[in-house]
């Protein structure tokens, strides 16, 4: 009877030539077996990793997003500064010509390309639009019932979103003007002079008064812009040239 041995469920042949063959055969099964289990624990590995680097990705994206949108907030913070800043100084500069412009002086800054197209909208002769919306109307009050009178810009500040970096934005680049302006305003509402949502500060040369622009803290700025927190809708007003506080 033909002796035979088990090799797990094979049962390996006695002759040599058999047990040659059958061994390389068993031996082919077995590697194999080995690459596949190393394959599965490859993919494994490569799924994890794949997964980490998605991560990596996904927290890359979220601060680059972040990144670029703080980045583009700043841009136009510094486009507002150019915008208005220009029309501040023009209207410094130029107060005493502007004293016999129209009512309105949008027309005239227009004109000169003090306002550029992209801040007017269609069928609006009566205000101004920088990059954030706010709503810019431009006044002359040298009128013969105000001999003091001078020029205003009023600013309605978009509340929908940063109004509050608005606000400190412009009352920033009013403060740097301190020695040409007479006085700001910051107030909720248009009308309201109430003295609870109405702050008022004055340039260098109104000489009775201790609430001088130049002197304001980034403090005392925050504290005055609240006013444009959980609102519709707040101002900046500032006057040029008026001479009726001294």
């Amino acid at each position: 009877m033909r002796k035979v041995c088990e090799l797990g469920h094979f049962i390996l042949p006695k002759s040599g030539a058999d047990k040659k063959g059958f061994l390389s055969a068993v031996y082919k099964k077995g590697t194999q077996a080995k690459k596949h289990r190393l394959d599965v624990a490859q993919f494994g590995r490569s799924m994890v990793e794949m997964l980490g680097v998605l991560a990596i990705i996904g927290v890359l994206s979220v601060g680059g997003i972040a990144g670029y949108s703080k980045a583009m907030f700043k841009h136009k913070l510094n486009k507002q500064t150019e915008q208005i800043g220009l029309i501040l100084d023009y209207m410094i500069i130029n107060q005493e010509s502007l004293k016999t412009a129209d009512f309105y002086v949008l027309n005239t800054l227009k004109k000169l390309n003090i306002i550029s197209e992209d801040m007017v909208k269609e069928n609006d002769n009566m205000y101004a639009y920088d990059i954030f919306n706010t709503r810019i109307k431009l006044e002359n009050h040298h009128l013969p019932s105000q001999p003091a009178g001078g020029l205003a810009i009023g600013l309605q500040i978009d509340t929908s979103g940063h109004s509050m970096d608005i606000c400190r934005n412009l009352l920033t680049m009013a403060q740097q003007r301190a020695e040409d302006i007479s006085r700001v305003y910051v107030q909720r509402t248009e009308t309201d002079a109430s003295n609870t949502s109405m702050s008022t500060y004055y340039g260098n040369k109104i000489t009775s008064q201790n609430k001088y622009l130049r002197n304001l803290s980034i403090t005392q700025i925050d504290n005055a812009c609240q006013v444009c927190e959980d609102t519709t809708e707040c101002f900046v007003f500032v006057l040029i040239g008026y001479t009726d506080v001294k």
